[in-house]
C-alpha cells in the first residue's frame, strides 16, 4: 500500500525545506539560554520570544510567551479539527551551562558545523529535538493546509532547573486543551540506525548539604585542630553515603522493586553492553565502588538508584592559598531514583541519616533544590502504535524499546493527568554529548526525527478517528 497523498505532500516538504529547518536550529542555539545562571535571565527571554516567532511562521495560532513565577513557557496550538484527538508537544528550550569553557574545541553558542555534526550547547538537549517536531507541523499546515490531529505546544524555560513552575501552569490550562496524547522527544536512540522508544525514566532528587563550623573563616595556624573543620566534615558525611563495596546506604533505596526476570531479559537484549557504556563515556573500566554484583551497567543506569556528587564548595581554591579552617563546606547531591521510588520518603530517610551520624561542633543543613519521581509507561495502545509505525517511515526500521537514567520532570506531571499516554521518542544518540562539552546533534538523525514528527502526526489521526 503507498503512502497516502496528505502524507507524501507533507514529507515532500519537508524534505524540500530541510536546509532552512536546520538554520533554525543554529538560530534558536545560539541564544545562550541557561535557566540555571541569573546573568542569562534575558537569554532565556529572548530564546522564548524567537521560539514564539517560529511558531507563528510554522502556522499555529495564539503562539505566545506565557510568564510563571520563574523563565516564562511558549505556547501555541492548532485546533481546526473538531472531533479529532489534541496532541500536547512539550519540549524545553533552556540549557545546561557550558562550563567549562576551555574544554570546548569552538564557541559552545555559536553553533558549528562539522561533517555530519552540528557542535553546540542545546542542539540535542532539547533544542534541535524539540524543532522536528515544529517543522511536521509547518510541513503539514504548508502541503496540505490543515493537520490530521490538534494540535498545543508546550515549552518551557526551566526544565533544566527540575521545572519548578509548569505544573501550575498546565493546572491554569489543562481543562480547556483537554489533550488526549503528549509526545516528548528529549530521549536518545539506540544507535545511529537503530530508533527507540524509551519506556521508563529515573527519578531524581538534587539536594545542597552544607556544614557550617565557626561563624567565620578561622587562621588555620592557631584554630587548626582546635575547631572542627567543616570540609573534611562533610568529606566523611558524603563518604557515608555509600557502604565499603560502593551501593548507595539502604536509605537511598528504600522503594526499590525488582524487575521481573522477562523485563531484565528484554532490556538486557535491547540496551548497551558494559563495554559499550564505558566507550561512549571513554572510559576505559568501571570506577571504583560502582560494580553492584548482579546488575549490568545499563540496569544500574536505569533501574537501580544512584547518588553522585555533583559538586564540592570549601575554603579558597583561587591563585596562591589562603591559610584558614573553613566556615562552611557545602556539596551538591543528585539521587537518581529507581522505578517504584518515592522523592519524599527517601529525603526523609537521609534527613534522619544525617540526623543520626551527626557530630558536635558542626551543623547540618540539607536544602532540597528539585524533586520528580520516576516513571513506567506503557509499551502497548494506539499511541505506541503510531510511534513505532511513524518512526519507521523515519528511520525504516522497528524501534527498540529502552529504559532510560534521566529524569524529564514533566512526564511524570503529564503521566499522572487521567493516565494521559506519553509518547517518549527521541532522536539524540548516545554519544551526543548532552550536559557535556562538545554537545553535537546527527543532521541526519534530526532531518529523519522530523520526517518521523510528520508520519506521526497522520499515525495518530489515523488510529485515534475521534
Amino acid at each position: 500500500m503507498g503512502t497516502p497523498a496528505p502524507l507524501a505532500a507533507a514529507l515532500r516538504y519537508a524534505h524540500r525545506h530541510r536546509a532552512r529547518f536546520l538554520d533554525d536550529v543554529v538560530e534558536l542555539a545560539a541564544i545562550p539560554s541557561v535557566s540555571t545562571q541569573p546573568a542569562h535571565r534575558s537569554d532565556v527571554r529572548r530564546a522564548a520570544r524567537l521560539l514564539a516567532r517560529r511558531l507563528r511562521r510554522a502556522g499555529l495560532q495564539d503562539a505566545r510567551v506565557v510568564a510563571t513565577g520563574g523563565h516564562p513557557v511558549v505556547t501555541a496550538g492548532w485546533g481546526n479539527r473538531p472531533g479529532r484527538p489534541t496532541l500536547l508537544i512539550y519540549g524545553h528550550y533552556d540549557v545546561q551551562p557550558a562550563e567549562p569553557l576551555a574544554a570546548w574545541s569552538s564557541p559552545p553558542f555559536r553553533p558549528t558545523r562539522r561533517g555530519d555534526l552540528l557542535v553546540g550547547r542545546g542542539v540535542s538537549d532539547n533544542k534541535g529535538q524539540l524543532l522536528t517536531h515544529v517543522a511536521a507541523v509547518e510541513s503539514w499546515l504548508a502541503s496540505v493546509g490543515r493537520l490530521p490531529v490538534n494540535v498545543r505546544c508546550v515549552f518551557e524555560g526551566e526544565e533544566e532547573a527540575g521545572s519548578p513552575h509548569l505544573p501550575a501552569f498546565l493546572d491554569r490550562h489543562w481543562a480547556r486543551w483537554q489533550p488526549d496524547v503528549a509526545v516528548v522527544s528529549d530521549t536518545r536512540m539506540r544507535d545511529a540506525t537503530t530508533p527507540a522508544l524509551t519506556v521508563s525514566l529515573r527519578g531524581s532528587l538534587n539536594l545542597e548539604l552544607t556544614v557550617n563550623g565557626a561563624t567565620t573563616h578561622v587562621h588555620s595556624g592557631t584554630y587548626g585542630g582546635a575547631l572542627a573543620d567543616p570540609a573534611r566534615e562533610l568529606c566523611r558525611i558524603v563518604a557515608g553515603l555509600h557502604l565499603a563495596d560502593g551501593t548507595p546506604l539502604p536509605q537511598l533505596r528504600w522503594g526499590t522493586r525488582a524487575l521481573t526476570e522477562s523485563a531484565r531479559r528484554v532490556s538486557a537484549r535491547s540496551g548497551p553492553s558494559d563495554n559499550e557504556l564505558l566507550a561512549l563515556a571513554r572510559a576505559h573500566r568501571p570506577g571504583p565502588g560502582t560494580v553492584e554484583p548482579g546488575w549490568s551497567a545499563y540496569e544500574r543506569t536505569t533501574i537501580r538508584p544512584a547518588c553522585v556528587i555533583t559538586g564540592l564548595q570549601a575554603g579558597y581554591t583561587g591563585p596562591g592559598r589562603q591559610s584558614i579552617v573553613p566556615s562552611s563546606a557545602t556539596a551538591r547531591i543528585n539521587v537518581r531514583l529507581a522505578p517504584f521510588q518515592d522523592p519524599a520518603v527517601v529525603e526523609e530517610a537521609l534527613r534522619q541519616h544525617l540526623r543520626a551520624t551527626a557530630r558536635a561542633g558542626v551543623r547540618v543543613r540539607l536544602r532540597r533544590l528539585s524533586a520528580a519521581p520516576p516513571v513506567e509507561l506503557p509499551t502497548r495502545g494506539p499511541a505506541v502504535e503510531a510511534a513505532v509505525a511513524a518512526l519507521r517511515q523515519g528511520f525504516g526500521r522497528r524501534p527498540v524499546l529502552l529504559r532510560s537514567g534521566g529524569t524529564i520532570p514533566v512526564v511524570a506531571e503529564l503521566a499522572r493527568r487521567r493516565d494521559l499516554p506519553v509518547v517518549l521518542m527521541g532522536f539524540a544518540l548516545p554519544d551526543d554529548r548532552m550536559h557535556a562539552p562538545g554537545e553535537r546533534l546527527s543532521i541526519s538523525c534530526f532531518h529523519r526525527g522530523t520526517r518521523t514528527a510528520v508520519a506521526f502526526l497522520h499515525e495518530l489521526g489515523a488510529r485515534f478517528p475521534g
